[in-house]
């Protein structure tokens, strides 16, 4: 799949609302085609197809490796509860990532192939994958949280 946003695992929630701070990835290939939005989306309802875009942080790796991207205060992505983990490729995914047995057919992927804009403030409508064999997938991506000290800022 090429140029698409995907949510790995839609029932990966974050608990809690914090700050992502950094992020842990895995460059699996690299090339001027290969860039990458790591994303936070919001559902629009519990049961919705629909998720907003609340943040994102662009990377373009150029080696092979596992990296940290620490943020600067300016860059942090605020997250609230249920939210999710998402990736958007607008040419092709240098993610490293693994098929997964699906527990529930709840985990299968979501996806938006060709998406008009990805910006932050977006609400897009995703499908769900079909049930072949890499309908779950667990992706090289991490985030890493601090405290919500942005709820004290007056």
């Amino acid at each position: 799949m090429r140029d698409a946003v995907i949510l790995p695992d839609p029932t990966e929630t974050i608990l809690t609302a914090s700050t992502i701070q950094a992020w842990h990835f895995y460059a699996q290939i690299v090339s001027e085609q290969h860039s990458v939005y790591l994303q936070v989306w919001r559902p629009t309802s519990p049961d919705s197809d629909h998720y907003t875009l609340v943040g994102q942080t662009h990377i373009h790796p150029s080696e092979l490796r596992f990296h940290e991207l620490v943020l600067s205060a300016d860059q942090f992505v605020r997250t609230e509860s249920g939210d999710v983990l998402g990736l958007f490729f607008p040419k092709y995914n240098p993610i490293g990532w693994s098929a997964v047995p699906c527990v529930n057919p709840l985990q299968r992927y979501r996806f938006v192939e060709t998406p008009d804009e990805v910006v932050v403030g977006k609400t897009l409508h995703f499908k769900t994958s079909t049930s072949a064999v890499d309908a779950c997938r667990q992706y090289s991506l991490k985030a890493l949280f601090g405290e919500s000290s942005w709820r004290n800022i007056i």
